[in-house]
């Protein structure tokens, strides 16, 4: 509205200046065209008798000047400035620059009685309170004039015409202030008009829809502006509501996407404090959402151990830069330790402003507990593997000292009932029977030297020692028999 008042103000006051100037200029016009009317008038009522030499009547003319002509001044001047006749009777004789003001009157009159030729222009003075129209015409030296004054002066003199111009200043001013009056007047009414149809047409519903803007700027995206104008406005106005249509629609997408991250997710401004946080994320937590949305920060929740260094969240709202499959252990409201895996990277706005950050997190806690159990199973393996080795170890020295003949050595079974204890028992059956036989064979033969000894002795007839020795002998025979069957 200023804006629009200062172009009134500004085209009117243009109009009112080529107003004014136009009056004051056509004043002058007009005075200057009844002052050279009037010099012309004097000179053409002055020539003849000039030309004849009868002064009196010149006098008469001057004096009939001052008497109808009033506040009209006329002067005749000769070559030297100096008055010969004037219709001021008292300056009569006195140098014509004294009663000239203005420096470019004077010069042009010096101009004038040197070259004959009337200046181009008329001069306005003032004198005190009064001010004067200039007008100068030169007294050329012409053919009547000859036998007075002769041939050799060019010029003779000049007729100086001073019209009073206080009376039209006056009225040019009059007329100025009212035509500053009226311009102001109308000036006025302009602006109110326009103010009045601004205020309904443009300024009210501006100002409807600066309010609805603010609120959409607030977070309201509820908003809804109705204007059927064909105008700009209106045009404005639409496109308002079909960009606040879009911003719906966008949000509701988000909002959708949100809703269909089924992993733990949540969201951050840039202090770090929850904004939005979905159901697992807060179950996996401990918490419920509502506690901790706009409250906490994700570290006053879920105690990493890279919320102090390495935290994804924070390298994303300091470079911008994500962070995927990031390995952490959080600590949940339980005191529970939880593996995850998160991934994160900021939210920027279409100017590249980061907002916040989001992550997302995913529960190792199963696979943590099948690489533990992975790892469990290993380490057995290799427990199992190096006792096999070791008990293979020892049945392998078990045999090498049956080999050298030592058959006292017996392997150790663990008890487990495994294909290794399978094994050694079988060794250690056979030992036991050729331990058994070996024996067997030591008494058959004990028998055999206590019979020898007997018939050495001949306590008995030779029949039965050979009775006997065959009986051993078979004895012997079958026991080692046995011995290489087993």
């Amino acid at each position: 509205m200023g804006v629009i008042a200062v172009v009134v103000i500004i085209f009117t006051g243009a109009s009112i200046s080529q107003t004014i100037t136009f009056l004051s200029r056509s004043g002058l016009e007009l005075t200057a065209t009844y002052n050279k009317s009037l010099l012309e008038h004097t000179y053409s009522a002055i020539r003849y008798p000039m030309a004849i030499g009868d002064s009196d009547i010149i006098v008469e003319q001057f004096d009939d000047i001052k008497q109808n002509m009033q506040g009209v001044e006329v002067y005749v001047t000769d070559f030297r400035q100096g008055i010969t006749y004037a219709s001021e009777k008292e300056r009569t004789r006195s140098p014509m620059h004294q009663h000239l003001h203005q420096p470019e009157a004077k010069q042009a009159l010096s101009d004038t009685l040197q070259s004959g030729q009337p200046p181009n222009a008329t001069f306005t003075e003032t004198n005190g309170a009064n001010s004067y129209l200039i007008s100068i015409k030169p007294v050329l030296n012409e053919r009547s004039c000859h036998h007075c004054h002769g041939s050799s002066q060019k010029v003779l003199g000049a007729i100086v015409v001073k019209q009073p111009v206080t009376s039209i200043f006056a009225a040019l001013g009059a007329t100025r202030v009212r035509l500053l009056g009226f311009y102001t007047v109308e000036i006025i009414g302009i602006i109110l008009l326009l103010n009045l149809l601004l205020s309904r047409l443009v300024t009210r519903r501006i100002r409807f829809l600066a309010e609805q803007t603010s609120r959409v700027s607030a977070g309201d995206v509820s908003v809804e502006v109705w204007d059927d104008a064909k105008d700009s406005i209106g045009a404005l106005t639409r496109n308002f509501n079909q960009m606040i249509k879009g911003t719906r629609d966008r949000m509701e997408y988000a909002n959708s996407l949100k809703l269909g991250i089924y992993d733990p997710f949540f969201m951050v401004d840039p202090d770090m404090k929850i904004t939005y946080i979905n159901e697992a994320a807060a179950k996996l937590a401990g918490v419920q959402p509502e506690v901790v949305r706009g409250v906490k920060t994700c570290e006053e929740l879920f105690h990493s151990d890279k919320c102090q260094e390495g935290c994804p969240i924070k390298k994303a709202l300091a470079t911008g830069e994500a962070s995927l499959g990031t390995r952490v252990i959080m600590t949940n409201a339980a005191g529970r330790a939880v593996h995850l895996s998160v991934s994160s990277a900021a939210l920027k706005d279409s100017t590249g402003r980061i907002l916040g950050a989001f992550e997302i997190l995913r529960d190792l806690t199963k696979e943590v507990e099948a690489e533990h159990m992975l790892k469990e199973s290993y380490l057995r393996e290799e427990e199992a593997k190096e006792l096999l080795q070791e008990r293979v170890q020892d049945l392998s020295n078990i045999l090498t000292r049956v080999a050298d003949g030592d058959l006292t050595p017996r392997a150790v079974v663990s008890g487990q009932d495994d294909v290794m204890d399978q094994l050694i028992q079988k060794p250690n059956e056979t030992l036991d029977r050729m331990t058994e036989l070996i024996s067997q064979t030591q008494r058959a033969a004990y028998t055999v030297v206590t019979g020898i000894h007997h018939i050495a002795r001949g306590n008995q007839s030779l029949a039965q020692r050979t009775e006997q020795q065959a009986a051993a002998m078979e004895e012997t025979s079958a026991t080692i028999e046995e011995l290489i069957t087993s």
